[in-house]
């Protein structure tokens, strides 16, 4: 169901100085207003900025408190001042972002981005973001009277906007009814360029379309670009903790509702990083130089196929006893010889085994090789069969 927009502004933020224990320096920090309006679902991102007031200081901290049920908090990124964050919950809706410079720093500048996401479900107008001072978890005063203080004004939704699917949400194939299809819908990462970005869609389309899905599949498949290259896909934290880029599900979720799509791949533009992760039944993301790893990636995401190369650990009894979906590619159980088929696709396919390691070492795979491991391009039968089952109930 396509859903109605509302529309939000934001008015300026107040000033409020904080003081730092055990320093002795004062140090002011300010709330920069979003320009522009906001809409219901999307992302809105506020920005401290900082002046040491010519002090030296290695570590600074200040707390933000937001309305819980205006603003959902994803993460924060450091700013130009402390290089690195870091944010940890007081309560709800009360959260102590602290950053740490080991050369020190003084002046003035960004000191950390506040990422959230609008929740707010019905108009009206409220404070939804304040500063206060840490440690401790006090408010500051009130502002004198007169200082705008910062609040969401939800206004009613305007009426549709016709020309939104054909110019927001490009629609690069389209295969059918978009009621009665399975609707992708590619993101934007980091490009500048629109029609790069509509190239490598193109691109990444081909190759899952050269693969040896059955023509019944891929005409299930209307293929979507959102075509707003200003939204920020990656999720900062988890990427810095894992060490590779991860993309943010949050965001993705919100987007692409905007041009009603069932699911979702991000397009990275990356110079000189190749990579791509998935969440199974919930979207993917590629790096510009790893298109190729498109199918498998939607392999994860919209057929929750498994990975089949080694991850050399065994999957864990405790995750089988809370019931881990073992993925329909991958078997628990073996036969009695590698060329015989697992017993779980036994008489369903011809041409299969069952062969050690299925990502995890203690599950089984069908075939030596296929696009969920490495080597070919093509899908073996029970990951046809798992692509199959993920689209019975599209046309």
């Amino acid at each position: 169901m396509k859903m109605g927009r509302l529309i939000f502004s934001a008015i300026l933020f107040y000033l409020l100085t904080l003081f730092f224990t055990p320093q002795v320096q004062a140090a002011k920090f300010r709330l920069s207003a979003p320009s522009g309006t906001l809409q219901r679902g999307g992302p809105v991102s506020l920005i401290i900025n900082i002046d040491t007031e010519g002090g030296n200081l290695a570590e600074a901290a200040t707390g933000a408190s937001y309305d819980p049920s205006l603003l959902r908090f994803n993460s924060v990124t450091a700013g130009n001042t402390f290089p690195q964050v870091s944010s940890s919950v007081i309560s709800e809706g009360k959260i102590k972002i602290t950053g740490t410079n080991a050369q020190g720093f003084s002046g003035n500048g960004i000191f950390a981005t506040l990422n959230f996401t609008i929740i707010a479900q019905s108009p009206g107008s409220a404070q939804f973001c304040t500063l206060f001072d840490v440690p401790g978890t006090i408010e500051q005063p009130p502002p004198p009277p007169g200082t705008a203080l910062p609040t969401l004004n939800l206004l009613p939704s305007p009426p549709p906007d016709p020309g939104d699917i054909s110019t927001l949400c490009y629609p690069v194939k389209i295969n059918g009814d978009q009621n009665s299809k399975l609707d992708l819908i590619f993101f934007a990462g980091r490009y500048q360029n629109k029609e790069e970005f509509l190239n490598d869609v193109r691109t990444s389309i081909n190759f899952l379309e050269a693969t040896n899905l059955p023509k019944a599949v891929l005409n299930k498949i209307n293929y979507w670009a959102l075509t707003d290259l200003s939204v920020d896909f990656i999720d900062y934290e988890r990427s810095n903790r894992m060490k590779r880029i991860v993309y943010n599900k949050d965001v993705a979720a919100v987007q692409k509702s905007r041009c009603r799509a069932d699911t979702s791949i991000v397009i990275f533009n990356l110079p000189g990083y190749s990579d791509g992760t998935a969440f199974r039944g919930i979207g993917s993301c590629v790096t510009r130089s790893a298109l190729s790893a498109v199918p498998h990636e939607l392999g994860h995401s919209i057929a929750f196929l498994g990975d089949e190369y080694n991850y050399g650990s065994p999957l864990s009894t405790d995750w089988v006893a809370r019931g881990y979906n073992v993925s329909y590619n991958c078997s628990q159980e073996k036969s009695q010889s590698q060329t015989e088929a697992c017993p779980k696709w036994a008489g369903l396919f011809t041409g299969v085994g069952c062969i050690p390691v299925c990502g995890y070492t203690n599950l089984f795979r069908s075939t030596q090789e296929s696009i969920m491991n490495v080597g070919i391009r093509d899908y073996n039968p029970p990951s046809i069969r798992g692509w199959e089952m993920a689209l019975q109930n599209y046309e």
